[in-house]
């Protein structure tokens, strides 16, 4: 099965690839400098896409069958807003629809609007509330153009993603924002589930929640 992978140079893109390869996949790491992907493998193609060049995306996406997301700014502002997550969408969506590829998973996350007694106490009143108007907003509303979208979504909801080497013990709740008390999820055990429901169709637009 062939995937592309936008977000392919950050923490969770990279580790998705990797996974990914492992899996079996073909894979087309989407890198808008691509000389930054620094693995090599027989079935990895790497491919020059900018998520603000709408044209590139579609390319990216062409004959692929699946599309998978971890776009996320390389940097975090308290004072300047972002409109990355909306417009790696924006695009994505399009091409999609202009290469009749049905299958989409983006990273997310497990703010949403208002105070939720689900997220750890440390999510809920520090993180979320410090980077709300910067960046939680923007992936909102993202997620609300990918839910309208005609595509066979899949939201993963993590809260604080780590660098943690992959345990495989996790806890995801299908129809949730967020897990109860969970406070972290390693980039390597996000990025193992979402390769392992790739192909799985009881989670096709569906919000799926996981954390440790």
């Amino acid at each position: 099965m062939k995937i592309v992978v936008f977000g392919a140079t950050g923490g969770t893109g990279r580790e998705i690839v990797n996974q990914a390869l492992q899996a079996g996949y073909q894979v087309r790491a989407a890198a808008r400098t691509p000389s930054k992907v620094q693995m090599t493998h027989a079935n990895l193609e790497v491919f020059k896409a900018d998520i603000y060049d709408p044209v590139s995306v579609s390319a990216a996406i062409a004959a692929q069958e699946a599309v998978l997301s971890a776009v996320a700014p390389g940097g975090y502002s308290l004072t300047k807003k972002t409109d990355l997550f909306t417009q790696s969408a924006k695009s994505i969506l399009h091409g999609m629809q202009d290469n009749n590829v049905q299958r989409l998973i983006i990273v997310s996350t497990a703010a949403r609007h208002g105070y939720s007694r689900e997220n750890h106490p440390i999510f809920e009143l520090i993180l979320k509330r410090v980077f709300w108007r910067t960046l939680y907003a923007n992936v909102v509303d993202m997620d609300d153009m990918v839910m309208a979208s005609k595509t066979d979504w899949t939201l993963v909801r993590p809260p604080q993603v780590i660098d943690k080497v992959q345990t495989g013990i996790y806890r995801n709740i299908v129809g949730k924002y967020a897990v109860p008390g969970g406070a972290t999820i390693g980039r390597a055990d996000l990025a193992a589930y979402m390769v392992s429901i790739i192909a799985d169709e009881r989670l096709y637009r569906q919000n799926v929640a996981i954390a440790y």
